[in-house]
């Protein structure tokens, strides 16, 4: 049996993301190819039994005072971006490296480019594969061409950082922005020649990056699971749609900010003054503000059972105003739940999908409301371009193609040797691992 060493920058079992959704993807990928997957999270062990078959070792993170003298010291020693200094640290890059020849793992997949120098020196034996989920370089441009606001710039970096330092960190973020984007441009190509492989979740940006880089890079986006197209019915909510992203994601936070400002006000002077977007992921107060107060919207927070949530609505919006890079989790799912969406530009990215025929495009408020004016009016309009999405997302995003993407393109590149690794989870204790972490 062939072992892989998944080191990751989130716990992908709680709090579901975009990001964490793909993880999930490639752990079920690899044992659905037949891999041992162990796990090496930065990030704090919840003391909670985990849905994983594998080993997972809790490693932890710089703290503030490490990541600051970070930001110093390897950006001249190195060359490292911001994002990269955010979990290097001595220690752990030490410590993953005795886990890997500990565990003499065929593969060693890393999440993104922040985990990266981590990694280097560990492929004397393994096949090191590098996830890139998208172009940092690129989101990053976009978003300072498109002057997008500053509430959430930090993500969930937030947790990390005191209260107190929040709003100084995002007005500095924001100006380091476009010096970032530079730098993890040039960072980018550096770790995807040092890697034996390479994916991200688009495909037009796996074609850009091949163009700079001698390794192979490949198309891996997410997987939805993609159930039956529910029987047709009018749904309870009628009068209601949905929305699905944290506010701790700037474009998500954009998104309904637009909704609010532009298009609500459409919408009540066109008599639609009932007509409700509920929001579903994290929301904290000190993000959202004032949007609290727009009796149009509201938000649900996150909610346990997703597919049984989006089957009362009749419709999903999704009013991106910028994130024009990588694949959208949240219209993959829309499309696997047999909803009808109605979206910009910035929501089909990445994806081979036809206004009019999959879903209705609206890039401004005006647009929306006639959008949504339609999907009420005709509910059986609605339903063909779900069933045109459904159909597609099931070809191109099933849980079984993926699987069958990542065996055929990753796997595949590995040895045809059985491997030999350790099975050591019986003798070495997790705490080992964590402890041996901490900085000092």
């Amino acid at each position: 049996m062939k072992q892989a060493l998944l080191v990751l920058t989130r716990n992908p079992f709680v709090k579901p993301s975009g990001r964490k959704k793909v993880i999930r993807t490639i752990i079920e990928s690899l044992q659905s190819g037949g891999c041992r997957v162990d796990l090496a999270i930065l990030d704090e062990d919840l003391g909670e039994p985990m849905p994983h078959r594998g080993e997972i070792f809790w490693l932890k993170t710089p703290g503030v005072a490490k990541i600051m003298m970070n930001t110093l010291l390897w950006p001249l020693l190195k060359g490292f971006s911001l994002n990269e200094c955010i979990y290097f640290s001595r220690s752990t890059k030490k410590r993953i490296e005795w886990l890997v020849e500990l565990g003499a793992y065929d593969l060693i997949v890393g999440d993104m480019v922040r985990t990266a120098p981590l990694l280097e020196g560990c492929g004397a034996t393994s096949h090191i594969h590098l996830d890139l989920d998208d172009l940092l370089s690129a989101r990053y441009a976009k978003m300072c061409a498109s002057g997008e606001g500053s509430e959430a710039l930090l993500g969930y970096f937030e947790d990390r950082l005191p209260r107190f330092l929040l709003k100084p960190m995002a007005w500095g973020a924001r100006r380091l922005l476009k010096l970032e984007g530079r730098k993890i441009a040039r960072r980018e190509v550096y770790w995807a020649n040092f890697a034996d492989s390479v994916s991200l979740v688009s495909s037009s940006e796996a074609t850009a990056l091949s163009r700079e880089v001698k390794t192979t890079v490949e198309a891996m986006p997410m997987a939805v699971d993609v159930k039956p197209l529910p029987e047709f019915r009018v749904k309870e909510l009628a009068n209601r749609a949905v929305f699905v992203g944290g506010m701790r994601y700037q474009p998500n936070l954009d998104a309904v900010r637009f909704y609010c400002d532009k298009v609500v006000p459409l919408l009540v002077e066109r008599g639609l003054s009932d007509f409700c977007l509920d929001v579903i992921g994290e929301a904290p107060v000190e993000t959202i503000g004032d949007l609290t107060d727009c009796k149009q919207i509201h938000f649900r927070s996150f909610v346990d059972d997703l597919d049984g949530a989006l089957a009362e609505y009749p419709m999903f919006l999704a009013p991106l105003v910028s994130g024009e890079t990588g694949v959208k989790t949240k219209i993959l799912e829309a499309f696997a739940a047999g909803l009808p969406l109605i979206t910009s530009k910035f929501g089909t990215t990445g994806l081979m999908i036809e206004d009019g025929v999959h879903f209705l495009k609206a890039n401004s408020a005006v647009e929306f409301v006639d959008a949504i004016e339609k999907m009420l009016a005709d509910p059986g309009r609605g339903r063909g371009l779900a069933m045109a999405a459904h159909e597609y997302v099931e070809r191109n995003f099933s849980t079984e193609v993926l699987a069958a993407r990542w065996k055929d393109r990753i796997l595949s590149r590995l040895s045809t040797e059985e491997g030999d690794g350790k099975m050591w989870q019986l003798t070495l204790e997790p705490s080992v691992v964590a402890g041996a972490t901490a900085e000092q």
